[in-house]
Formats: C-alpha cells, structure tokens, sequence
C-alpha cells in the first residue's frame, strides 16, 4: 500500500509522519499552493473572529492584534495553528461547521464578528449566521492555487498501480486532481481509492471508489485505506 498526499508539504508531511507509524508508505506531491492576499485591517474592528482553515489561522496570526478577541474556531487541528498569545479566549467546536454555528449562536448572539476566509469556502457562514442576528464582515484573505501537472514520478507510480489510495481534503482538490491532462490519472479514476472527508460531495461518476474518513483522526483516515 502506498498512499499519495497532495497537500501543501507541511501538511503532507505531517501525515505521512502519522501514517508511517502505523506503517503505510506514502507519496508526497503538493499539487497546491496557498497566496495570502494583503488584508484589510478590519479585523482590528471586531472582538469575534471565525476561523475555519489552518490557512485562515496562519493569516489571523500575523494580523491580529495581541489582545483578547475571541476566536471561534472548528477542531484541534486549527485551534494548534493559533499563536498562543491568542489563545486566552478560544472557543473550539468538535466535529463540523454545524457545531461551530452553534456554539457562535450561543456565545454571541446579534453581535459583530469578522470572518477571513479563503477564495473558496464549503459553507455560507455569513449567510447562516446572518439569519442568527449575528452580523458578519467576511474577507478574503488568501487563495488556493492548484497545479495542472503531476511530476513523471508520479505517472510512472501510477501507472505501475503502485499508488493504491490517493487522499484529499477538499471536494475542489479532488475536482482539480481528476482534471489534469494525464494518461495516468485518467486511469487512477478507475483504480485508485479516493478518500475524502465525510462531509464532502463527490459526483459519482468522477471517480469510481470512494472512501471517506474524520478530519483530524488517523485511525479513521487509517481505515478508510486499501478498501
């Protein structure tokens, strides 16, 4: 088994550091990269940030002032990313942005709260939250650029069919993956296992097996392997 991660390299590596501990191999290809776009300083206007990505929580630490401002933000994983003179007055919903919604419904009812996201968002958390009473200023604070091409290394190991499972953390990496022009992605959408998070939408006639696993848990990526 051996296991190919498209992720930007830090995050991959992070990955496959938790996968060879429970000895699967993996394959290491960023296909995307992410450019910050120069900010606003809005954020200096709000004492409530939403933030769900790590990329958002990476900006949020270099713009946001060393003050108390209440953060609210979706799993571990992000709230890791925060720098921990923010840290004072974290809010962090388990689960999915549902739960996340909740606990901001509960904690700042018709107050203001600030959202920097990226150029794509899964959910319209302004809308949503919108209809709560809770007003939002939402701004885009970096994209994410996804590549074209895969190196010959990896169509040859593709082509081998020594790449068994292929894992994305989006619906747009996956789309992007099974777009490039390349004979040996054309065949991986009939051999690869394609793993997803659970609250992703794959067409079905994209891929041929789909497999889906909890963010932030290994065991449940671990499983979801070699199916």
């Amino acid at each position: 088994m051996k296991v190919l991660l498209t992720r930007k390299l830090e995050d991959s590596l992070e990955t496959a550091r938790q996968l060879a501990e429970h000895r699967v191999e993996s394959f290491i290809e960023p296909l995307v990269t992410i450019e910050y776009i120069p900010n606003s300083g809005h954020i200096h206007d709000f004492q409530n940030v939403v933030i769900t990505s790590k990329n958002a929580a990476h900006a949020v630490n270099e713009i946001a002032p060393n003050e108390k401002i209440k953060i609210f933000v979706v799993g571990m994983r992000t709230a890791d990313s925060i720098k921990n003179s923010l840290k004072d007055n974290l809010v962090v919903a388990e689960g999915n942005a549902e739960s996340l919604l909740e606990k901001i419904r509960n904690d700042i009812p018709g107050q203001k709260i600030f959202y920097p996201r990226g150029e794509v968002a899964s959910h319209d958390l302004k809308k949503i939250l919108s209809s709560s009473d809770v007003q939002v200023e939402e701004e885009i604070i970096y994209r994410v650029i996804y590549k074209n091409k895969i190196s010959n290394k990896l169509e040859k190991l593709i082509d081998n069919q020594e790449i068994t499972d292929a894992v994305f953390f989006s619906q747009e990496a996956l789309n992007n993956f099974v777009s490039i022009k390349s004979e040996a992605i054309k065949k991986s959408v009939l051999n690869l296992n394609f793993v997803v998070p659970l609250d992703s939408y794959v067409d079905s006639k994209l891929v041929k097996k789909i497999q889906r696993f909890k963010v932030g848990d290994i065991s449940s990526l671990i499983g979801a392997l070699g199916k």
